[in-house]
């Protein structure tokens, strides 16, 4: 083999290094951000629009799957308690989460989480609405972390803040 191949060869694997190196990093950056507990909501309605404040930190792909995995605001948002609100998952290949996705809450507190659901069902490339209701998994009223994992590698693929309000007691 030509020298200057060898040496070109050798200058790729070390950029390939490095660029892990920083990712893993960013990665236990991003994922020490979405641990830190809930802290302000994006306001949407029901269907999707950000009516309101949108929380610059919510629904942030973490770096190991940017390009990969895009996650729309829940809505509507905020949801009273019992009623469910949907997260949009895009997977835009390249094996996003090839295992599926864990969705876990994070209580208001920021000290205990709850396994929400378990979905192998995204695992290749498309849109992927998800369901869930919060309340029943909490039992907590108030601001609440979503924390969405990779199910193979267990890394935060993504997360963002659901208010959760009191039920409307009132008869129509």
């Amino acid at each position: 083999m030509p020298r200057s191949f060898l040496i070109c060869l050798a200058a790729i694997t070390a950029l390939v290094a490095l660029w892990g190196c920083d990712t893993r990093g960013e990665q236990s950056e991003f994922a020490a951000q979405a641990l830190s507990g809930p802290d302000g909501f994006t306001q949407t309605d029901e269907n999707g629009e950000i009516i309101g404040a949108e929380d610059p930190d919510d629904w942030r792909t973490a770096p190991l799957y940017e390009g990969r995995v895009i996650v729309e605001p829940a809505f509507p948002n905020p949801v009273q308690a019992g009623e469910t609100i949907t997260i949009g998952v895009n997977l835009l290949g390249f094996q996003g989460v090839p295992q599926g996705i864990r969705i876990d809450a994070l209580r208001s507190d920021g000290q205990q989480t709850f396994e929400v659901e378990r979905r192998s069902d995204i695992d290749s490339d498309g849109f992927f609405p998800i369901t869930l209701n919060l309340f029943a998994a909490t039992g907590e009223e108030g601001l609440t972390r979503v924390l969405l994992f990779d199910l193979g590698r267990g890394s935060i693929v993504s997360y963002g803040d659901v208010m959760i309000e009191a039920a409307d007691s009132t008869d129509e």
